[in-house]
């Protein structure tokens, strides 16, 4: 890029001179080496977090909603009493026939929907771990039943080609769900407002 523009690279540390073929050569081989040594650390990480994941401890950072981690170093998923009451109501409340989406999204306002449904996927509060699209028995406990669970999978949107999946049924039907895009590509929300 830089020579169909008409300019050079120049390392200070290293005294080749990248404009002569020896010095472009040694360029590509540094170029090589840099890769490799990228792919192999890449490798390398991904095979460390798969195997905490199948111990049955958490490879992530940010532990789900419901959960809080132990000292630096402790890979454990501890309760936090307060969020996994929150998570348990979210659940319960989804699998209840009274309440809509909209009414979670009423009672926990710092929760955005697609949060929601993460939330509603996530097997992490049956005590599994889930990486790298695999499923591992966790040491952590479980915050809802397998029962629950199941119940919540059943109403969830399965997602239809070339459409987005539309939540748990609204008050009010709109029509353009998965049908509108934004100019940027992704799918436009429906939303309503009293003005």
């Amino acid at each position: 890029e830089l020579a169909d523009h008409g300019k050079g690279f120049l390392s200070v540390t290293e005294k080749y001179d990248y404009s002569t073929p020896i010095g472009r050569a040694m360029l590509g081989v540094m170029q090589v080496i840099n890769q490799l040594e990228r792919e192999q650390t890449s490798e390398n990480t991904r095979n460390k977090m798969i195997s905490i994941a199948a111990k049955g401890l958490c490879p992530y950072g940010k532990p789900p909603r419901g959960y809080k981690r132990g000292e630096k170093g402790d890979n454990n998923l501890y309760l936090d009493p307060r969020r996994a009451e929150e998570v348990r109501d979210i659940f319960e409340m989804y699998a209840s026939p009274q309440y809509t989406m909209q009414d979670i999204l009423k009672r926990y306002r710092c929760l955005s929907k697609m949060t929601i449904l993460n939330i509603l996927r996530n097997q992490t509060y049956l005590g599994k771990i889930v990486y790298a699209g695999q499923v591992y028995p966790g040491h952590h406990p479980a915050i809802i039943s397998e029962e629950l669970f199941h119940r919540v999978h059943e109403l969830l949107p399965k997602p239809r080609t070339g459409k987005i999946p539309r939540p748990k049924a609204r008050k009010r039907q709109y029509l353009l769900s998965g049908l509108l895009r934004c100019h940027c590509g992704r799918y436009m929300s429906p939303a309503s407002a009293k003005s």
